[in-house]
């Protein structure tokens, strides 16, 4: 069975914390800058106890005070899943990135004219707030840390796709403008 991204994400943050709780992992998921993992408990827990039927999880309980808590690390079999999952082979979904502003262009016509000059206005400054952070993030980086290098590397990508977005939001403004749209 080929891991989920959600699934792998999960692992690969295990492997990096374990043990760890599912708690943890919805932690890590809120405060990703990537926000397509959702972090709610509705789809984090059940995918834990799949995970862990699966085999490529397992759990103890341990009294934290007054409540049992269930700790997760990650197993040989989950780690050669997240293995597989990360390829060779890559497939064909690994090659083009979610883009919901790519989604919302595609019905930008449906709001009235009036609104979608508002709608770059916003789109470009929360692009531009979350290029910031990222870099900021990037600029601040603990380069001691083991996992530093691969997580420089995803920041330098979200930063590139970041100004590529903010590139062609301009370059899909000026055309809307030109043809009397915006």
């Amino acid at each position: 069975m080929l891991l989920s991204d959600l699934e792998a994400a999960a692992i690969g943050d295990i492997l990096k914390h374990q043990p760890c709780t599912a708690h943890f992992i919805r932690t890590c998921f809120r405060e990703s800058p990537a926000k397509h993992f959702s972090d709610s408990a509705g789809s984090v827990y059940p995918m834990m106890r799949r995970l862990e039927k699966n085999g490529y999880l397992e759990s103890y309980e341990q009294q934290d005070g007054q409540r049992m808590v269930r700790y997760y690390r990650c197993t040989s079999a989950g780690k050669t899943a997240l293995q597989r999952w990360l390829g060779p082979p890559v497939p064909e979904s690994a090659t083009l990135t979610v883009d919901p502003v790519r989604t919302r262009i595609l019905y930008l016509g449906r709001l009235p004219k009036s609104r979608r000059t508002k709608w770059f206005d916003e789109i470009e400054s929360a692009l531009q707030a979350k290029l910031k952070l990222i870099q900021q993030e990037l600029g601040d980086r603990d380069l001691s840390q083991s996992d530093a290098p691969y997580l420089n590397l995803a920041d330098e990508n979200a930063i590139m796709e970041l100004k590529t977005r903010l590139r062609w939001l301009s370059i899909a403004r000026r055309q809307l403008e030109e043809q009397g749209l915006l």
